[in-house]
């Protein structure tokens, strides 16, 4: 079974067959929100080329992996890559404002959240 790889802004949970060839995976803009109730965090990622970077919803916190040197994401990139930090957090930001994306309401008397 042959799967397209989604574009930016499509949910591309389950579509990669690990046996199939992502020859131009590396050269896509891929973004997904991620609202998890699963013991994780409110946030979203984008991947260009061989980098993921992360952003938490919650404060707004980034984290940056070299998915091609580092799978496991074990190995935050951020500070060391500020320029690949900042590149990717306008393209993940464009992308916020092109689906209209909703974040964290405050509860009621609560702290307000963090918004891009």
């Amino acid at each position: 079974m042959t799967r397209s790889i989604p574009q930016l802004g499509e949910s591309f949970f389950n579509t990669y067959p690990l046996n199939s060839s992502l020859a131009n995976a590396a050269t896509r803009d891929l973004a997904y929100p991620n609202y998890c109730n699963q013991g994780g965090f409110p946030g979203a990622a984008v991947r260009m080329g061989d980098y993921k970077l992360i952003e938490r919803f919650e404060d707004g916190r980034v984290h940056l992996y070299d998915l091609n040197h580092d799978v496991g994401e074990q190995n935050d990139l951020a500070a060391e890559k500020p320029e690949t930090v900042d590149r990717m957090r306008r393209r993940l930001h464009a992308w916020y404002r092109e689906v209209d994306a909703k974040f964290l309401r405050p509860k009621p008397g609560g702290p307000e959240p963090w918004r891009p």
